[in-house]
């Protein structure tokens, strides 16, 4: 997310782990911290919900706790945990009416379903972008 990293600079998501290694639980875990989970549809079309969804579409692994990677083979790495944090928690250049029309500009661009996301013509006529 390029408007993020630039205004703020620093990453939404990192999505590695501890050890700095890319990691699509750590992804999903930031994702699940600024989105909220997924809607139940997408995670029907998805080969790989059943690995942190049950069938009605809560979270089996992802959570709070989680089993320590194993020691003797360092081959399984562990689920992460969903971090406690906001856009507003992680926002630390703004303050009132522009940091919510940022935020605002942010969460149109993250969203779940891409039919839900503006196009990028929809988005330059946005507010934050028209700001001074």
């Amino acid at each position: 997310m390029q408007a993020w990293d630039l205004f703020e600079q620093g990453h939404l998501f990192y999505a590695q782990d501890a050890n700095k290694q890319d990691s699509d639980s750590h992804h999903l875990a930031e994702m699940i911290a600024y989105l909220g989970l997924p809607p139940r549809e997408m995670l029907g079309k998805s080969e790989y919900a059943n690995k942190y969804f049950d069938s009605s579409g809560k979270l089996t692994k992802l959570s709070t706790l989680f089993p320590q990677p194993m020691s003797l083979t360092r081959t399984w790495r562990g689920l992460a945990e969903i971090p406690r944090t906001s856009l507003e928690g992680l926002e630390g250049n703004l303050q009132g009416e522009r940091q919510e029309n940022f935020l605002r500009f942010i969460r149109k661009m993250l969203q779940w379903r891409p039919e839900d996301r503006p196009t990028a013509k929809e988005l330059l006529s946005d507010p934050w972008l028209r700001s001074p």
